[in-house]
């Protein structure tokens, strides 16, 4: 390999997060959330394979994200935090990749 290293594309989870109870609210806000995150992911792919949860706006989305992320086998996850999100949007999720 003449002391080249080869080049290590990671996977990365990415975590769109937001409130549930937000949506009737303010329903121009998902668009706007939706196309930020597309410029998110396109950056990403750039430099590694990503792992998408969608958007993550229950405990029970953030659970189901982290069992996600696991059978993916992320190596670093980013919480993209779109307006109010609570712990309880994360924790779930975050909780069962410590395991």
């Amino acid at each position: 390999m003449n002391g080249m290293q080869p080049k290590v594309r990671p996977r990365i989870g990415l975590m769109f997060t937001g409130l549930e109870a937000y949506k009737p609210q303010f329903p121009e806000l998902a668009d706007i959330g939706k196309n930020m995150y597309e410029k998110y992911i396109s950056r990403f792919r750039e430099i590694g394979d990503v792992v998408e949860a969608k958007f993550v706006d229950t405990p029970e989305k953030s659970e189901a994200a982290g069992r996600q992320f696991i059978e993916a086998g992320i190596d670093i996850l980013f919480v993209f935090p779109f307006g109010y999100t609570t712990g309880m949007i994360i924790i779930p999720c975050v909780f069962q990749l410590n395991e």
